[in-house]
């Protein structure tokens, strides 16, 4: 479907897996939700084109030449059926949303309640109420909740049956205070993390005021409560990989009883640290990969049985700077068919070309480079960068791939300065790194300066910054 479709209708029907598609021709063809034997003809010929509705045969004014050939005001009622189509597809998913049980009983609370049938009103709260009160690691929703159920039982006073119970009115307080703290901590700790992503400060969002918040709720039994309280310490440079260490502790220990949307939300938050502080400290790199194991044993690793390509090189990544070799090419093999379609590829090869870097095998690496067509922008930045990185090795072992990493290096140089996919953060990164291996180069080939390397330390020192530090630090040690 194009991203600019403007009919309602296909937006609609574009989201239907193949199940939900038979399901709603079972719904329309039924007769008890509408009669217009038009609105199944309709359907019939449009199940043709799902999912992505992108024909022209699909234009209005094809559409009404189809369905109401020669007839006066055709394109008036091809758009009346499209209306009512629309009309039928949103009221199946209601319906397919009221399905859920939770849905069902909000909804049933109202029916008792509007009918005044009282005794099912009351025991459909208290069931509810006991159902919640039973989690023993209730979730902000969870609070919620409990918030509502226990303010109708004490407000809905036109019941007789219900009291004017105060113990009640406490209790919603109660819960209404744990889900202001639960969620202004995830909420005000996400924003954190993402103004550190994005170099941006956080407006209205106080770290001392959230720290605060934590210590008021430290000693809570509520064990996402507790998980959450360590969450804005972490992002204290000077009391970070405390709590890092501590939440990290509390976390597996208890990582089995909460849900799995937490358990993506507060892995996300250390594996963020882990990597930004390995940029600082090595060992937080072996950091990061325990976490991600953590993720796949847990079973968290994937979003809707799906993998993202950056993440999944980001995996691979971190494996090869740990040196498990191994691991990392039984995770590719294992993993890579939940990589999601686009750029499925590209990221197979890339992160194959990857562990080939690190395995010392740069020509098979190369080889990986070449016969790939990178269609993502930042994967086609990698990878030539990752080829320049290859024949500088061979250039190390061998003097005659001098010429072809020279080329390599002006035309990713000229490619890095003018290249509108990369931010000018970026472009002076990758351009001062590859000024220091185009230095290297130089210095490898003038043996009459091989004798003293100050000369090229201050020459790169004097380019910070730029990508690939601790590789850079290795060749000038080995020079």
């Amino acid at each position: 479907m194009k991203k600019e479709q403007k009919f309602k209708l296909f937006r609609l029907f574009s989201t239907f897996s193949n199940v939900e598609v038979k399901a709603f021709g079972r719904f329309l063809k039924c007769g008890y939700f509408t009669k217009d034997l038009q609105l199944v003809k309709f359907y019939d010929y449009l199940k043709k084109f799902a999912p992505d509705f992108d024909n022209s045969k699909l234009e209005k004014i094809a559409l009404a030449k189809k369905f109401f050939p020669k007839q006066e005001n055709a394109q008036k009622k091809i758009t009346d059926l499209m209306f009512h189509f629309s009309a039928q597809l949103e009221k199946f998913l209601l319906i397919k949303e009221i399905e859920d049980k939770s849905q069902r009983k909000k909804l049933l609370q109202s029916v008792y309640f509007n009918r005044e049938l009282t005794k099912d009103f009351d025991a459909l709260i208290d069931q509810q109420i006991n159902q919640l009160e039973a989690i023993p690691y209730k979730e902000v929703t969870d609070f919620q909740q409990l918030m509502n159920l226990h303010y109708q039982k004490y407000y809905q006073v036109g019941f007789s049956s219900i009291k004017m119970n105060v113990e009640n009115l406490k209790k919603a307080s109660i819960n209404l205070d744990c889900f202001f703290m639960l969620n202004k901590l995830t909420l005000g700790s996400e924003i954190l993390n993402r103004g550190l992503i994005f170099r941006e400060k956080a407006d209205r969002i106080s770290l001392t005021d959230l720290e605060n918040l934590s210590l008021y709720f430290q000693e809570d039994s509520n064990i996402l409560i507790q998980l959450y309280t360590y969450i804005p310490t972490l992002y204290r440079s000077s009391k970070g990989d405390f709590a890092f260490f501590e939440l990290k502790k509390l976390f597996i220990t208890n990582i089995d009883k909460i849900s799995i949307d937490e358990q993506q939300n507060i892995h996300l938050h250390l594996l963020n640290f882990a990597i930004r502080r390995g940029n600082d400290k090595y060992s937080f790199f072996e950091e990061t990969l325990e976490l991600y194991k953590l993720a796949i044993e847990h079973e968290i690793l994937l979003v809707n049985n799906q993998i993202l390509g950056n993440r999944f090189i980001n995996i691979v990544n971190i494996a090869c700077h740990v040196e498990e070799l191994n691991w990392a090419e039984n995770f590719i093999k294992k993993y890579n068919i939940y990589l999601i379609k686009k750029n499925k590829e590209n990221t197979i090869s890339m992160t194959f070309a990857m562990l080939r870097f690190h395995q010392k095998k740069y020509t098979d690496a190369i080889q990986y480079l070449l016969f790939t067509e990178f269609t993502n922008s930042i994967y086609a930045i990698r990878g030539k960068f990752l080829e320049i990185k290859c024949y500088f090795e061979l250039f190390l072992e061998d003097e005659s791939y001098h010429q072809v990493l020279i080329t390599k290096l002006d035309t990713f140089y000229r490619f890095t300065q003018r290249g509108r996919e990369m931010s000018e953060y970026k472009r002076k990164l990758f351009g001062n790194c590859t000024q220091i291996i185009r230095q290297l180069v130089k210095w490898k080939m003038n043996r009459s300066q091989q004798n003293n390397k100050n000369g090229i330390i201050k020459y790169i020192e004097s380019k910070k910054p730029y990508v690939a530090t601790k590789w850079i630090q290795e060749k000038i040690e080995k020079l």
